[in-house]
């Protein structure tokens, strides 16, 4: 049994040895002719979003994530936008409405600007408590 282990490493040190002594190939020999240069959208204007109303109303108060699918035009325009898994509470259509305002640099393909379909995400944070009212003093304090 120890025999059948040496050989096993001795012919792994073999294959190990062969890899490293095999002429390496210049990276630019190993891609196709030609492959398009890809550029993905690049962010230009992004206005923001609000919390929405109604999600204060149904008293939402913790972090949301929206993530929506966006074909941005040649022009970096967004075209069309789509939530993934909706959330209600109107953070869906906040999502939307801002996402139709992004302004991107097109996707480009050698050069030429093209359509694109992007994954884009909006987190809505709440919006800081404040405290609303009046102190008053009660007529029995003494300063």
């Amino acid at each position: 049994m120890g025999n059948a282990t040496g050989r096993g490493i001795v012919t792994q040190l073999a294959l190990v040895a062969t890899c490293l002594l095999a002429p390496s190939v210049p990276a630019q020999s190993l891609q196709a002719p030609h492959e398009a240069a890809v550029v993905s959208p690049r962010l230009k204007v992004d206005a923001g979003v609000l919390f929405p109303a109604q999600a204060l109303r149904d008293h939402v108060v913790q972090a949301i994530t929206v993530d929506l699918v966006l074909v941005v035009d040649a022009e970096g325009r967004v075209s069309e936008a789509k939530v993934v898994t909706p959330v209600g509470h109107g953070f869906d259509e906040a999502a939307i409405s801002a996402a139709q305002k992004l302004v991107f640099e097109p996707a480009t393909r050698d050069g030429r600007a093209l359509a694109a379909r992007i994954k884009y995400r909006y987190v809505f944070s709440p919006p800081i408590a404040t405290l609303t009212g009046e102190v008053r003093r009660a007529a029995s304090d003494l300063p």
